[in-house]
């Protein structure tokens, strides 16, 4: 191993910056330097509560991290440790005694296609009782070398890393994981025992919690942001053209026979479709780049006669008619800016002066965001809203990878930056432990929603109230709200879908989540699955009461859904079991079974449904 150097197997380098501690004193020449951790035993620490979420994703597996042996150039090898997601990781290696050390060396793997990705920094820290540990270089700033790389190639990228000699008998190697990250080896340098005066400037490797969600005042007021889709859906155009009666059960909480009685969601937030342009690009941050047309695409159909911004102005006039509201009730708006990308591709002449731009530099990146803000206001301007206040913008990505483009923390800061200079506000929805959330603060943005894609992903329903606590967890550890997620397919599979809404209502009235912070909401494109709640019976129409108490705070669910108090009479059935209802605590009622008349009276109750 040789020292200051990192080495890359592949088509590309890497920099890490490389800065030198801050302490006195020098390794003594004389002693022998060697591999300090060899056989030494390694402990594992994620940033973020991960225990009931992918914690069965990693593979773990301490002594091959320090066994000398390294692992080849191949993802499935049985060498290389493997993390999942969780934002970042610690591992500590204790040395068993006091030692000198000044330098370190681990690899890594990455395969893009395979979603393993070099970490973005990695950062060593020095400790003497493995409780107080002080940095003892800065975390590198560069960029790992996966945004140009597209294919399927594994290649191994060696961190080579030396640092003034320090004392310490614990050292930490902490690393960003942005899907996967894969890490065979680490070797620590120096050489036992140490006459150095330990480092004392201390530090968090993980920042210490914010313990706090986001601050419910973040958006000015606005609380409960219902999600709608504009843009391109030729093949189904009411995907993305929203009209008067698709809100209406949205801003107004209906009755079971259609008559608004109260106000609901107090902001609608305009995704971007999910889908091609009009020239086959993305206006997402994913997908091929696009051109002027596609942009001007989307401010039409967001100011389209009768849909969307104007189908929303006037639905809030019937509302405020119908519940005789303030003559300056308003619903708050959030929309989209396109995500610019930069290419040799012909954009198009946004700047009028009669040359075809192309979105060639960053700068440009700025020039064509500000150009369609500035599009929006005179529109806006134009139509005359009365009933709808645009407070501010969605940012077009749910993670800050650099995956993409290695400007993305940048642009996002720029943006935010952009917005607060006209007043408005900027807001990201990043997926469940997407990488970024912990940067949410130092960006600038005002509110990140985190979903906790429970309704998705099948891989996260095994526990789902101990996944719902590592997700508030983490919300309170890093500062965020949350987006609730109803399953599109819940209005024909209620049974499979409901309880993992249930859940997110469940764990969000108990954890405060209901109350102390923000919410988006997302069902779907179109009228979406709150909408067709509304206009349902039974448990549909259930799952659309439930969620106009948890806007209003009211809702409240019993601690455990196990007894409850007969209130019905039994029916028999042929097979000899009795089935029912009962009433139970809060805003709920259970279906039950049954089977055996229990001693000491009562029973057991299994199922869910609205309170009676």
């Amino acid at each position: 191993m040789k020292n200051s150097r990192l080495r890359i197997f592949g088509s590309w380098l890497l920099s890490l910056l490389m800065l030198p501690a801050f302490h006195v004193g020098a390794a003594d020449e004389s002693h022998d330097r060697t591999n300090l951790a060899l056989g030494k035993p390694v402990t594992v620490q994620t940033d973020v509560p991960n225990a009931s979420s992918y914690a069965e994703l990693d593979r773990f597996v301490p002594e091959l991290l320090t066994d000398g042996e390294y692992g080849p150039a191949k993802f499935s090898a049985p060498q290389w440790n493997k993390f999942y997601r969780a934002v970042g990781r610690t591992l500590t290696v204790d040395l068993g005694t006091l030692c000198t050390v000044d330098g370190i060396y681990t690899r890594f793997l990455q395969n893009c296609a395979a979603g393993i990705v070099c970490p973005r920094t990695v950062s060593v820290y020095v400790s003497q009782d493995g409780v107080n540990f002080a940095e003892v270089r800065a975390p590198s700033g560069g960029i790992a070398p996966f945004q140009p790389y597209e294919g399927n190639t594994d290649m191994i990228a060696e961190y080579d890393i030396s640092f003034e000699p320090a004392s310490a008998r614990y050292v930490a190697l902490h690393f960003d994981v942005t899907v996967n990250s894969f890490v065979d080896e680490i070797e620590i340098y120096g050489y036992s025992g140490s006459d150095l005066e330990p480092l004392t400037d201390y530090t968090d490797i993980v920042p210490a919690s914010l313990d706090s969600f986001c601050d419910r005042e973040a958006l000015g007021g606005d609380c409960d942001i219902i999600c709608f889709h504009a843009g391109y859906s030729p093949d189904e155009p009411r995907y993305v053209n929203n009209t008067k009666e698709f809100f209406m059960p949205y801003i107004g909480y209906v009755d079971s026979v259609g008559t608004v009685v109260d106000t609901m969601f107090d902001s609608v937030m305009f995704l971007i479709f999910q889908g091609k342009c009009p020239s086959g690009g993305s206006l997402t941050i994913n997908g091929d780049p696009t051109d002027i047309n596609d942009w001007i695409m989307l401010l039409d159909n967001y100011f389209a006669e009768d849909y969307n911004l104007h189908a929303l102005d006037q639905a809030t006039a019937e509302l405020k008619s119908s519940l005789s509201l303030p003559e300056d009730h308003k619903t708050s708006v959030y929309l989209t800016v396109p995500y610019p990308k930069i290419s040799n591709k012909d954009f198009g002449d946004f700047d009028s002066d009669g040359v075809p731009e192309k979105i060639s530099t960053y700068q440009d990146c700025l020039d064509v965001s500000v150009w369609f803000l500035e599009q929006v206001q005179m529109r806006w301007e134009s139509a005359g809203f009365e009933n709808i206040d645009l407070k501010g913008y969605f940012f077009n990505s749910e993670a800050l990878t650099g995956q993409y483009y290695e400007y993305e923390d940048r642009y996002a800061a720029d943006m935010t930056k952009l917005l607060h200079e006209r007043g408005l506000y900027c807001v990201m929805i990043p997926y469940y432990q997407a990488t970024g959330i912990d940067r949410i603060q130092e960006i600038g943005f005002d509110a990140a929603l985190m979903q906790p894609n429970l309704s998705f992903n099948e891989s996260l329903q095994d526990d789902p109230e101990g996944m719902m606590d590592d997700f508030s967890m983490t919300a309170s550890q890093l500062g965020l709200g949350i987006q609730m997620e109803l399953n599109s397919s819940l209005r024909w599979e209620p049974d499979k879908y409901g309880p993992h809404y249930m859940q997110y209502l469940a764990s969000a009235s108990r954890s405060g989540l209901m109350t102390d912070t923000i919410h988006a909401y997302y069902n779907g494109a179109g009228p979406g699955s709150f909408y067709d709640c509304a206009n349902g019976t039974g448990q549909n129409r259930f799952y659309y009461d439930v969620t106009y108490k948890f806007i209003k705070g009211t809702l409240k669910l019993p601690e455990t859904f196990a007894v409850g108090e007969l209130n019905t009479s039994l029916e028999a059935v042929t097979d000899g079991r009795v089935v029912g209802e009962c009433g139970a605590v809060g805003d709920w009622y259970y279906t039950y079974e049954l089977t055996k008349m229990p001693t000491g009276g009562g029973f057991y109750c299994v199922g869910y449904g609205p309170a009676k």
